[in-house]
């Protein structure tokens, strides 16, 4: 729901339409849709020219991903869990598969609005500071979970 709240403050009117027949149209696994431009100028009530426009503008607008005869719906929340996971799984002292606990805290910090950037700073720190206590004698543990990050 978020991606279309955000969709609708972005777009003009012919390319919200244009996204909301591609989300209705996508297939629930993937969020690809077909992109048959004579089907969707009969179906949208535009020309040719319009629908590319359209789709050129969910490109820029970064709602929509065009691979040649396929659309695929952009998930902002879905990628911050990708970049999350990446950065979470890079440093050697973590040590651990990315839980359902772990996604389901990214998504948490995605919908508070914590942004990339703040995260792989405290993912930093964290590691800093866990490096500093291995180095002390301290611990020789693994960090576990993104939820060591969370403070």
């Amino acid at each position: 729901m978020l991606e279309v709240a955000k969709a609708l403050t972005l777009l003009s009117d012919s390319a919200f339409k244009l996204y909301m027949h591609l989300c209705l149209e996508a297939e629930r696994q993937t969020g690809q849709a077909v992109i048959g431009l004579t089907a969707l100028t009969r179906i949208l009530c535009n020309d040719a020219k319009s629908v590319e426009a359209g789709l050129c503008e969910l490109h820029s607008n970064k709602e929509c991903e065009r691979r040649g005869d396929r659309v695929e719906i952009c998930d902002a929340e879905a990628h911050f869990i990708r970049q999350v996971r990446e950065a979470f799984q890079k440093p050697a002292c973590v040590r651990s598969v990315f839980t359902v606990a772990d996604e389901k805290l990214a998504l948490n910090l995605c919908l508070r609005g914590v942004g990339l950037d703040r995260l792989r700073r405290a993912i930093w720190l964290g590691c800093a500071r866990k490096y500093v206590a291995v180095l002390n004698g301290q611990t020789r543990l693994p960090i576990t979970s993104l939820a060591y990050f969370a403070p």
